[in-house]
């Protein structure tokens, strides 16, 4: 069976230790990982047994390269029964059985991950078409220099320097900068 390794792990140890996480109930004996590099590498083949005792085996002498797939396979010396094809037909119909049980059901196909809900739209009225809404209109406010205030501060003394300069409340809890309001000496934004 061929598998192609997750995209959201980067180094070749994550990948085989996320193999092995699938194959933990599979019994070892003549179960084998074949690993495919890229270009005309050759593939690297580790008995399961070996991999779980030590998962850096898989990477030895390939840093840096990027693993392209696992192909598991399992193998049985069948050399006495090859010889007779109603032997090796018999073993060949008993072999598959056994590797589908311990090792095809256990493999699942990586999949990317679904989209994760930001904590503050995990409920249904944070999603809700109106609340959608006045978030993009708070966002684009807060593009344009305007900052959410208590509704009912009207006007608020800045604490600038000159201790003149204050705040104006337009409409319920919106506030502008007095920076972005134009000046009527210059009329161009500058107080």
């Amino acid at each position: 069976m061929k598998l192609r390794p997750p995209a959201d792990r980067k180094s070749v140890k994550a990948k085989v230790a996320w193999l092995l996480r699938q194959l933990e109930r599979t019994e070892a004996r003549g179960v084998h990982v074949r690993l495919t590099w890229p270009g005309r590498s050759v593939p690297t083949q580790h008995s399961l047994e070996a991999l779980r005792d030590n998962v850096d085996l898989a990477a030895a002498g390939k840093d840096g390269w990027v693993l392209l797939a696992f192909e598991i396979i399992l193998v049985r010396d069948l050399a006495a029964r090859f010889a007779q094809r109603r032997n090796f037909i018999g073993e060949l119909e008993a072999i598959l059985p056994l590797f589908y049980e311990q090792v095809g059901q256990r493999l699942k196909a990586w999949q990317t991950p679904a989209p994760r809900l930001k904590e503050e739209k995990s409920d249904a009225e944070s999603v809700s078409p109106e609340a959608i809404a006045q978030q993009a209109e708070a966002a684009a406010r807060a593009e344009e220099g305007w900052v959410e205030r208590p509704a009912e501060a009207e006007v608020a003394p800045d604490d600038g320097p000159s201790g003149s300069e204050s705040s104006i409340t337009i409409g319920a809890g919106v506030e502008r900068s007095p920076k972005a309001i134009p000046s009527p000496a210059t009329g161009d934004g500058t107080t």
